[in-house]
Formats: C-alpha cells, sequence, structure tokens
C-alpha cells in the first residue's frame, strides 16, 4: 500500500502476529543540505502518477522479497524541520528479506515516483530539487559521467547515444556481471537482463556483482539491483527466464544491441538466429577453462552469423560449472564484449564485423582470425521471419507434466535421490532411437546439458523438453 498524506504523519504499527522479522523507517525533514541552512520543505507530486507508481513499487517488494506485508505513507505539502517526510513498514517471515524490501522501496520511491521537494533555506533563497533522483544531490549526470565526455570521439553526442540505447544481455553469470557493469557505468540507457537463474554459492567468485547473502535469489533480479545501486541514470529491467524462441521477439523488441553471456551453445543459438531474423547485431562469447573468444553477428557484416562458423552450434556442451574456471577468465571475455557493444552504440572505432577474435590468457595471446558468411547457412543465407515455439524447459509443477504419456532421460552424475514420479526410463540411445513415441523429460544437474540434449530429440521430431534448474530446481522444489 502506498499513499500521500497532507497531515503530519504517526507512527504506523502494523500487527502481524505471523511476521518474524519487522522493519520500521522514517525519513525526517534535516535542518541541511550541501552545507546550507535549512528552514523547511514543500513536498509536491503527480497525484495519480505517484499513487499509481508507488503502489507498483510496494507490490514489487512484496514480490521480490517475499515478504507479507508492506507499506509506505509519502508527505506532500509543507513540512518544517524534524517533521516526518516518509514512514515506511514491512513484515516479513525473517529479518534478511524485511531489511532488504524497505532499503528497496526507499530507494525506489526516492528514484522513481515523480514527488518533487522544494527546499526553503535560511538566507531566504528557495530551490526545487527532483526527490525521486535516487543519485546524490552532490552528483549530476554531467558530473557522473564527465570522465568518458572529455574524450573528443565520445563527447555529449556520444553520450546521448549511449543514453537512448537499449540493451538485452542474456545471462548474469560470469561474462554477463563484468558486460552489465561497464555497460550500466558508460551510460546505457535501458539494460534488459534475461536470466532463469538462481544464485548458487559456487557462483560468487567469478560474478562479483553478488554477494553471498544474495544466495538463493534470482541472478536477473540481482542484476538489476545492482544496475540501480551503481548508476541512478541507467534504467534495469529483469526477466527471470529462459531465452529461447518462444519469447525472443518479446525480449528483442526495440532493443539496439543484445549480449549473448549465457554458458551454453543451446541458447547461443536461438539468440544468433533471432537476432539474424529480427536484425538486430548481437555481441556473442564463449570460454573454455583459460582461452576464449569474441564475435559480433552484424546483418551489415560479410562475416556470417554463429552457424556459418559452427555448424553443429547446438552441440552438447559443458559449463563453467562442470569444467571448472577462474574466476578472472569470463571477467576478461565480458569486458571485451562491453567493449565491442559500447564501440557499437558510440560509433566509434573499428568493431570485429567479420572478425573472430581469440584469447589464451594462459600463454597471454591473442588473435584476430577472418571469418566469411557461409553461403548454404540454414540460419543467415536466407533469413525468415522468426516463429513461436514451445518453451524448451518446464518447471517442476508446470500442468504440461500431467498430460500425457511420459518417460524421462536422466543424465544427473550424481543423484541423491530417486525421481519423484513413477515413469518409463529412457537411455540417450533409445531417446536417439525415437524416445518410444512418449513425451521425454531430460533431467540433468543443473538444467544446461539437457537444453542441448533436447534441441537435438526436437530436431528428430521427438517431443522432449528439459526441466529447468534441473537437479537444483527438483530438490528445491521438493524442499530437499
Amino acid at each position: 500500500m502506498f499513499s500521500l498524506q497532507r497531515e503530519p504523519l504517526e507512527p504506523m504499527t502494523m500487527a502481524r502476529p505471523d511476521a518474524g522479522g519487522y522493519v520500521s523507517f522514517v525519513g525526517r525533514v534535516r535542518n541541511h543540505h550541501v552545507g546550507k541552512a535549512v528552514d523547511g520543505l514543500d513536498y509536491e507530486a503527480f497525484d495519480a502518477m505517484a499513487l499509481a507508481e508507488g503502489d507498483k513499487v510496494v507490490r514489487e517488494a512484496i514480490e521480490r522479497f517475499g515478504v507479507l506485508e508492506a507499506r509506505c505513507i509519502h508527505r506532500i505539502g509543507s513540512l518544517n524541520v524534524g517533521d516526518v517526510a516518509i514512514a515506511i513498514e514491512v513484515a516479513a517471515g525473517h529479518r534478511r528479506e524485511a531489511f532488504r524490501a524497505c532499503e528497496f522501496i526507499i530507494d525506489e520511491v526516492k528514484r522513481r515516483v515523480p514527488i518533487w521537494k522544494r527546499e526553503r533555506y535560511a538566507d531566504g533563497v528557495e530551490e526545487w530539487v527532483h526527490a525521486w533522483s535516487a543519485a546524490p544531490e552532490a552528483l549530476t549526470e554531467e558530473a557522473y559521467y564527465q570522465a568518458q565526455t572529455r574524450l573528443p570521439e565520445v563527447g555529449l553526442e556520444g553520450q546521448d547515444r549511449l543514453r537512448r540505447a537499449r540493451v538485452l544481455v542474456i545471462g548474469a553469470g560470469g561474462l554477463g556481471c563484468p558486460a552489465i557493469t561497464y555497460l550500466a557505468s558508460c551510460g546505457v540507457g535501458t539494460i534488459l537482463v534475461a536470466d532463469h537463474d538462481v544464485l548458487e554459492g559456487d557462483n560468487l567468485h567469478r560474478q562479483p556483482l553478488f554477494r553471498v547473502a544474495d544466495i538463493g535469489r534470482m541472478k536477473a533480479d540481482l542484476a538489476a539491483e545492482a544496475v540501480a545501486a551503481l548508476n541512478p541514470y541507467v534504467r534495469a529491467e529483469s526477466h527471470t527466464v529462459r531465452f529461447d524462441a518462444s519469447n525472443a521477439e518479446r525480449l528483442i523488441a526495440g532493443c539496439d544491441l543484445v549480449l549473448d553471456c549465457s554458458d551454453n551453445l543451446a541458447t547461443k543459438d536461438a539468440a544468433n538466429a533471432a537476432c539474424v531474423a529480427l536484425g538486430v547485431p548481437l555481441v556473442v562469447a564463449g570460454i573454455h577453462r583459460m582461452e576464449g573468444w569474441v564475435l559480433s553477428v552484424d546483418p551489415k557484416s560479410e562475416g556470417g552469423c554463429l552457424r556459418c562458423l559452427w555448424p553443429t552450434a547446438s552441440q552438447e556442451t559443458r559449463s563453467c560449472a562442470e569444467v571448472g574456471v577462474l574466476g578472472f577468465v569470463p571477467g576478461v571475455l565480458g569486458v571485451f564484449m562491453a567493449t565491442e557493444a559500447i564501440k557499437r552504440l558510440t560509433g566509434w572505432g573499428d568493431t570485429l564485423g567479420d572478425r573472430l577474435w581469440l584469447v589464451d590468457l594462459l600463454r597471454m595471446e591473442a588473435q584476430s582470425v577472418q571469418r566469411a558468411k557461409e553461403p548454404g547457412c540454414p540460419v543467415c543465407s536466407s533469413p525468415a521471419s522468426l516463429a513461436a515455439s514451445e518453451p524448451i524447459a518446464l518447471k517442476w509443477g508446470d500442468p504440461a507434466l500431467a498430460v500425457g504419456d511420459w518417460a524421462l532421460l536422466d543424465l544427473r552424475n550424481d543423484a541423491q535421490f530417486e525421481f519423484p514420479l513413477d515413469w518409463p526410463r529412457l537411455s540417450e540411445n533409445e531417446l536417439s532411437q525415437g524416445g518410444s513415441g512418449r513425451r521425454v523429460l531430460v533431467l540433468c544437474d543443473r538444467g544446461i546439458s539437457s537444453v542441448d540434449v533436447v534441441l537435438k530429440a526436437r530436431r528428430r521430431g521427438i517431443h522432449a523438453w528439459s526441466l529447468e534448474h534441473g537437479d537444483i530446481g527438483l530438490r528445491r522444489a521438493l524442499g530437499r
């Protein structure tokens, strides 16, 4: 609940005996601002817009942090020093969620809700200040970017191009974290983050956007929050979905560029096909142990697409978590992805175009390899319109799992408990021979390698799906 009030605010009392954590916050009018003595202030708002956006902020906090109840009241009109300007209450099952939700509401109300304040100073001067900016009053947008706008190749014009840009980042993992960081710090106006995964403890060494306290939360949400904290002049959207052909057009619509930071070739293959069909440039990278590569797929380039380079781009691959990786390796490649993106958006410098850039961090060597469009490429030789398709993965509990005859292909390396349904079991060899005519659910450890198996099966006409998040998601859903 969000409301505006002209009368003085009284302390609220939220009676929730089911809450183990309760947080209240009050913001008062202080007697100084940027070194000036303050006598009081006035708040004015676009009431209808402020109420609508404020309600949205509170609802988002309840949903995002799983709290039981949240309230926020903001004063408008004339206030004196010491008066309560904003009051927030949050009740949650545990204190951690209550603290996080309260902080989220404070920051988002200040950043998003259209409320202005007029400071009344002791020297008689009055000054209107946007209260909805999350930046400290002394930090202006001009000051934030002044170091890079001094570069003549960027300047105010280049910064404006970045401000108007809209970029989709697929994956908020080892590649995505550095890419998102530098897209945001450079001022890309709108960053969409698509990631269906939750943060695990073993992600942290290569995903420095996140903290230990964030374990168990959705990476897309965490990345969007990190962007808001890093740069108040950038807007971040979180999409907690697995990117595939069924949602590609919706996510890419209106974007100037896409960065594929996923850790499996099946997703990269889907991003490649979607970007070619929609005519949107794609920057994509991959790593293996101490090596990595970066390329751009540009409809205007002679270099072709990802499928031209690797005709079997959907073959099964192993993720960083399975192969092993030092944290700085995806960091280096993610920074190069952001570099390519910023250069494309500002029009400054040479981009990869029809080249593949390879780096070997063990030997500290890099090389650029020319690539060419493959005349018979099924993706870019004659790109067709993007067609929606069924999702690749299903969540445990999806109604589709209760319809029809199902079989299970279990790819788990170390299954600690039996699959809970009495379905027939298939081997990979049996799946390749047709799957006995049943629908097939493919279960792996993390929901990554199963996607590649599903794509191969579908190309042979087999009705197959991956279980989202694999064994991890199944154990979480069953409370094990």
